[in-house]
């Protein structure tokens, strides 16, 4: 008995370390958050299922909330044929960024 409530309890608590979302920070730097963002797509449903939409939904602009949000309908936006390519592909490489103004990091 003692065993299973340990297996239990470290189940549990791994569980809920890996779904923690990043939330947004201004010393993340914008290619961070790009590949927050692919990373978690492209492991969609892990830890649990739409996690990477959720993560990307955390980092979108309070603008583009209002207009793709809630969060429901921003998730039925993210399997429309336009946006589902980006849910569990198998790799992406982040180029190049190009900065259309200065970066206040300067």
């Amino acid at each position: 008995m003692h065993s299973t409530i340990t297996i239990t309890f470290i189940i549990l608590f791994t569980t809920s370390v890996f779904a923690e979302i990043i939330k947004p920070k201004p010393d993340i730097k914008p290619e961070e958050v790009i590949s927050i963002q692919l990373s978690s797509l492209m492991k969609n449903d892990d830890p649990y299922k739409n996690a990477g939409i959720e993560q990307t939904w955390e980092f979108a602009h309070p603008s583009n909330r209002a207009y793709t949000g809630p969060i429901q309908k921003f998730t039925r936006m993210m399997y429309a044929p336009s946006y589902a390519v980006m849910l569990n592909h198998l790799k992406h490489d982040i180029l190049c960024l190009l900065y259309t103004s200065p970066s206040p990091r300067d």
